[in-house]
């Protein structure tokens, strides 16, 4: 039992520091995604540890000590997004409906069949956006009926799992389907004009997930190349999609530094929406990052309708009256060189 417990302690302190590493292999990255259960876990094994081992040698107190080090890293890491840490976006207070609206963010995974619930949820909620990810041409037209909702629509389904169609009750103003680092994997970039003609930007990505044989700079790049569009950009900027990252990876930290942008998460809740098939291993991996010129009206994660995602439904509203309110990440000259040897390192590879 010693033996076991010396194995697993060490076992849970290297995928705990792996992380930390600055590389893109995915068997490390893999490693930024379950540290709530890491951290549950490590803390259940320090308990065995306390109990059965006798603490009357080096080897005991140095596991023991070095996993209870794990967990609490773990446990700051994943802290900030638990309702008793402090918001780092502001609510709205008296929201207009001239400048205010809803978006919810679907990934509806190319091989569910049950479009008729999905169809059925998107009714209900009835948002004024509607962001869908993994859509291939079946998907698109079984969900044609939504045409007549939304009278502003960009599809791009793909028989990749990287299709993706945008929905929209408000005017979508030179809509574009862009191709940033991959040419398979597209994202789509729009002005949105509000009830009040007031604008703001708007980027719909799914990059590419780490796993077997994929490493993460594709996605990180594009995240990246986003993040710095949207803070050159003169109007507020919403980032929405399935970023195939978690909230607390240093991928999306610098990313929400470079773009300026707030996590609605960060003090309410993780919000997971992957994976809705197996409740105990699920991490918020569907996002929407937005300027500090907006406000938040509510956020919610949306029933399941057969997908391995849940949807993310969001309202916001325009009040850049209040920006300086919001705890907005701001980066420092580190943070741009980073970013930048981030970018052009999948481009680099191809040359």
């Amino acid at each position: 039992m010693e033996y076991l417990l010396f194995f697993l302690s060490g076992l849970f302190l290297l995928i705990s520091v792996l992380p930390l590493f600055r590389t893109d292999f995915w068997w490390v990255r893999v490693w930024d995604f379950p540290r709530a259960q890491i951290f549950l876990f490590s803390a259940i094994l320090l308990g065995f540890n306390l109990w059965y081992l006798q603490f009357d040698g080096a080897a005991p107190v140095v596991f023991t000590v070095l996993l209870a080090a794990a967990m609490i890293y773990q446990g700051v890491m994943i802290a900030p997004f638990t309702p008793f840490y402090p918001k780092q976006a502001t609510s709205a207070k008296h929201p207009d409906d001239e400048c205010s609206f809803t978006l919810v963010e679907a990934n509806v995974r190319m091989e569910n069949k049950e479009t008729e619930a999905f169809v059925e949820l998107a009714k209900e909620v009835d948002p004024d956006i509607l962001v869908v990810n993994e859509p291939n041409q079946w998907w698109a037209d079984r969900i044609q009926e939504l045409d007549d909702r939304y009278p502003f629509c960009v599809k791009n389904p793909l028989d990749n799992t990287y299709g993706m169609i945008l929905y929209s009750k408000l005017p979508l103003i030179d809509p574009t389907i862009n191709y940033l680092v991959d040419d398979e994997v597209p994202s789509i970039h729009t002005f949105v004009e509000l009830p009040n003609k007031a604008r703001f930007e708007l980027y719909c990505v799914h990059p590419q997930p780490p796993e077997i044989g994929s490493n993460t700079d594709d996605r990180d790049a594009e995240l990246l190349i986003v993040a710095k569009k949207s803070r050159k950009s003169d109007v507020p900027t919403i980032v929405t999609g399935d970023l195939n990252d978690v909230a607390w990876s240093f991928t999306t930290k610098l990313f929400q530094k470079i773009s300026h942008m707030v996590d609605p998460r960060v003090g309410r809740g993780f919000f997971n929406t992957y994976n809705a098939h197996i409740p105990f291993f699920r991490y918020p991996l569907d996002h929407v990052f937005y300027s500090p010129k907006f406000t938040l009206i509510r956020m919610e994660r949306l029933r399941k309708y057969g997908s391995d995602h849940y949807p993310i439904l969001i309202s916001l509203c325009l009040q850049p009256e209040r920006e300086q309110e919001q705890d907005t990440p701001v980066a420092d000259a580190e943070d741009k060189e980073i970013a930048e040897e981030m970018i052009q390192k999948p481009f680099e590879q191809e040359n």
